[in-house]
């Protein structure tokens, strides 16, 4: 699958493809991960419609939530992390790339917020003046 090319560009069309093991390795949840998680190249989304002529790439308007890229090698999924608040050290820069649920976790902790769902994320310890 990792040489899964494009017929027209003749680009890689996936960027990462792991196994169920591999996954548990790099912290993806494990009761949510298949046999073998593929991750697109940035432009490239799935479907699971395929044409006549066999073409299983779609655009991206086209594929929406099927979108799997990886982040962090992508610089076009990150978003900025800026946050204020009691006991979060001044002028905090993080040396490593974040996961978005553990942004969610680290705002339930500042607030003081417990959600009644269970979440997968972890605080961010390191931009609070005394770990928590």
């Amino acid at each position: 699958m990792k040489n899964l090319k494009d017929s027209e560009s003749h680009q890689l069309a996936a960027s990462h493809v792991f196994t169920y093991e591999e996954a548990l390795k790099i912290g993806l949840p494990e009761d949510r991960v298949g046999d073998i998680i593929l991750s697109n190249a940035p432009q490239y989304g799935w479907t699971e419609d395929m044409t006549a002529d066999l073409k299983v790439f779609v655009s991206s308007l086209k594929g929406g939530y099927k979108q799997g890229v990886w982040p962090d090698s992508t610089e076009a999924m990150l978003t900025p992390f800026i946050i204020a608040g009691p006991d979060v050290k001044n002028n905090c820069e993080l040396p490593r790339i974040i996961n978005h649920v553990d942004q969610f976790a680290t705002l339930q902790k500042i607030l003081g917020f417990k959600s009644p769902y269970e979440t997968s994320g972890k605080i961010i310890n390191e931009i609070f003046i005394r770990e928590q």
